[in-house]
């Protein structure tokens, strides 16, 4: 399709199947009023970093969901630490039973950090980001992640 950079270095613009197609892991849909497969209008592929970006759009804002590998071992000590260093607004909460960092908007020290949402599910860092939505409505597009259900 395209060749440019999207949400995720090094991207290009994909149909959802081919992005499915392309990682080795279950990606992610939500399905909210915000986010869900209905809104969903554009799909960036990394496949040699194992990298999904999804652009949702609704009320004129964009909200980008980026899928990749897990990769910390331990992820509550890991956003623990993160918040320690107290490089922006930023608090621990809970996605689906696991833990998450929240990071509000525009409190980073150039103050200009998007609403930010990291958690791992069942083996994927799920990173959901907006300028124009908030953490809240991040949190509530995030309870309603599932798998995409394969093609039959």
């Amino acid at each position: 399709m395209d060749s440019n950079d999207g949400p995720i270095g090094g991207g290009r613009l994909v149909s959802l199947s081919t992005a499915e197609a392309e990682m080795g892991f279950a990606l992610l849909m939500p399905a909210s009023d915000l986010a869900s497969r209905s809104n969903l209008v554009e799909v960036w592929s990394e496949p040699s970093e194992q990298e999904v970006g999804l652009v949702f759009e609704s009320e004129g804002k964009r909200l980008i969901i980026d899928l990749y590998p897990a990769y910390l071992e331990d992820p509550k000590a890991n956003y623990q630490a993160e918040i320690d260093l107290n490089l922006a607004d930023q608090r621990l909460t809970e996605i689906l039973g696991q833990p998450a960092i929240v990071t509000e908007p525009y409190t980073d020290v150039p103050k200009t950090n998007p609403a930010w949402l990291q958690f791992d599910l069942n083996g994927v860092d799920v990173n959901l980001f907006s300028y124009g939505f908030s953490t809240e409505d991040l949190i509530e597009v995030a309870q309603t992640l599932e798998p995409v259900p394969s093609p039959t």
